[in-house]
């Protein structure tokens, strides 16, 4: 479903099973909901008659899991944040390495969503932005641990 956005409202497009929170939380919103979808194919066949300054993604949505869609939903919306709404048990380490600007739980979501500001400067700061912050911590990580003497190890498991 497409609807014709306010102007200055952040336009947003929702992937979600009907009914689900994550539509819910959205719903009450002060975003333009420009499209939604219930699945990832539908999705993508809505951005590409849609302009969404946000994108959110439900992990539980049918068919292709919210993480796997992401790839094909950047290609049909590049200038797009990416948000994912996971269940709080299901947090992969960097949410940049799925695709997404974000990984939050449903009640992470409505916090984001609910206050103009906050939502102002989640969609304010750039992708490389969130690159260079994550990186920023894994060098912080580095220089703590090799001032105790450890050393960050990648691969197997080298206790043996």
């Amino acid at each position: 479903m497409s609807r014709e956005p306010e102007s200055g409202r952040t336009r947003v497009v929702v992937v979600a099973p009907p009914g689900s929170a994550t539509q819910l939380i959205v719903q009450k919103a002060p975003v333009d909901i420009v499209a939604e979808a219930p699945n990832g194919a539908q999705a993508e066949k809505a951005l590409a008659f849609v302009t969404a300054d946000l994108v959110i993604v439900d992990q539980e949505v049918p068919g292709i899991p919210g993480v796997e869609c992401l790839e094909f939903l950047h290609r049909a919306a590049p200038a797009a944040r990416f948000v994912l709404v996971a269940p709080d048990e299901w947090t992969p380490a960097d949410p940049s390495q799925v695709g997404a600007a974000a990984i939050v739980s449903p009640s992470e979501l409505a916090e984001i969503v609910a206050d103009a500001r906050v939502l102002a400067g989640f969609l304010g700061a750039s992708r490389e932005e969130f690159v260079e912050r994550r990186s920023g911590v894994e060098r912080r990580q580095r220089q703590d641990w090799a001032a105790v003497g450890w050393e960050r190890r990648s691969g197997t498991d080298r206790r043996s």
